[in-house]
């Protein structure tokens, strides 16, 4: 019935952003079924029936989707719990994390999340959820627009947290920034920044002075 369908529908809403076409199919059925009511009102049972025949060919392939979508999900946030070593309340979590990134709908493929997360958490430890969905969510935005090296980048990000004692999310924002600007034009920023911001830190410069001489350099 139309209940069913639309607790199956919030039910496949929860998995990720990317599942709105599973609530549009809930809700096609839903207006299908309201047509077999009126249909059978009139007495046009033959009609009725036909209806009825092409919603159980929707239910099926709404059933499909849910299941596909969840089992994609799962697999995403199994290989990264498995990366990691994780169980538990800490795999909940990092489950979390991996689903929330998709719902952001930054990319429609649920693996490309996962390797996402294991790059930015393998190069900045202990982070809190909220901050490794946003660091992520950035870092995948950041390949996908200027083609930047991902693993790279992070790397960049962690050695001016080490170098210049900034927090991740600080240290992500200078490395967005950058890379508007110019700075990663030949896919190296994150790369020099891991050799060299060192040498600029130990010689009395702030994080802030060492990218407006990069830009100086770039202009």
């Amino acid at each position: 019935n139309s209940t069913m369908l639309s607790e199956i529908a919030a039910g496949t809403r929860d998995a990720a952003t990317g599942y709105s076409e599973l609530d549009n199919a809930s809700k096609k059925a839903g207006e299908n079924l309201d047509d077999v009511n009126k249909k059978i009102d009139a007495g046009n049972l033959m009609d009725a029936a036909d209806t009825i025949s092409g919603i159980g060919d929707k239910i099926i392939d709404f059933g499909e989707k849910a299941a596909g979508a969840f089992t994609d999900l799962e697999g995403a946030t199994n290989r990264v719990n498995t990366y990691f070593g994780l169980t538990g309340d800490a795999a909940e979590q990092m489950g979390n994390v991996v689903e929330n990134v998709f719902r952001t709908g930054v990319t429609d493929s649920l693996e490309e999340v996962g390797n996402a997360v294991i790059t930015v958490n393998n190069n900045l430890k202990d982070l809190d959820p909220g901050s490794l969905e946003t660091i992520t969510n950035q870092a995948i935005n950041l390949e996908q627009v200027f083609d930047s090296d991902m693993n790279e980048s992070m790397r960049g990000v962690n050695a001016l947290m080490t170098n210049f004692g900034l927090d991740a999310q600080t240290a992500m924002d200078y490395l967005v920034k950058g890379t508007q600007n110019g700075l990663d034009k030949t896919q190296e920023l994150g790369d020099n920044l891991s050799e060299y911001s060192g040498k600029f830190s130990q010689a009395g410069y702030s994080a802030e002075e060492y990218f407006q001489l990069l830009q100086n350099g770039l202009e």
